[in-house]
């Protein structure tokens, strides 16, 4: 499983090679600030960026366990 922590401003800032793996940059990039490149883009999948800018502000109040659509640089979904 992919395991990352984020900052109180959302970036990414540690994560294990099974998340790297998933969203396909690698840890050279720490820290990864929000909005994280492996996310869909609000002008082509609103609906997709709504379910995580959502799931970031939950996890910014508290956390949580989301699932949310990542758009790695293959392209894939």
């Amino acid at each position: 499983e992919g395991f990352f922590i984020l900052d109180e401003e959302g970036a990414v800032v540690e994560a294990n090679r099974a998340f790297f793996d998933l969203v396909g940059y690698e840890a050279a990039g720490l820290p990864f600030h929000w909005p994280h490149p492996w996310l869909p883009k609000p002008d082509t999948e609103p609906d997709a960026w709504a379910m995580c800018q959502e799931a970031l502000d939950k996890t910014l109040r508290g956390g949580g366990r989301f699932t949310v659509p990542l758009r790695p640089p293959d392209g894939r979904r």
